[in-house]
């Protein structure tokens, strides 16, 4: 069976894209686990893929053709606490008023 993105992430996302006029520059964090390392906790089908298709979504022409280097993706085993609070740190030094930040989280 092909995979097919959450319909409701890319409805938000395409209300979103109509703020892209108003907008100086568009950051992204985003994080997709689909198994975590507790066993307490059990595997998800398709957390990662859904973080990809809205890194894909927002780089394409649809999403605002957002730069990938304005772009953090951490899946699965990068999604740590560490990693995003440093993404999060990065992007307070270049950031500025008017810009745009997602913090997305599939998980």
């Amino acid at each position: 069976m092909a995979y097919k993105p959450n319909l409701l992430c890319m409805a938000i996302c395409m209300l979103w894209s109509g703020y892209s006029a108003i907008c100086q520059k568009t950051y992204a964090i985003i994080a997709g686990i689909s198994g975590y390392q507790s066993e307490e906790i059990p595997a998800l089908s398709y957390a990662d893929r859904d973080a990809v298709a809205f890194s894909e979504y927002l780089t394409s022409s649809v999403g605002g053709s957002v730069p990938a280097s304005q772009i953090k993706l951490f899946l699965n085993q990068e999604a740590t606490v560490a990693n995003l609070y440093q993404a999060m740190y990065d992007l307070l030094q270049v950031a500025e008023k008017g810009d745009r930040i997602f913090f997305y989280f599939s998980g």
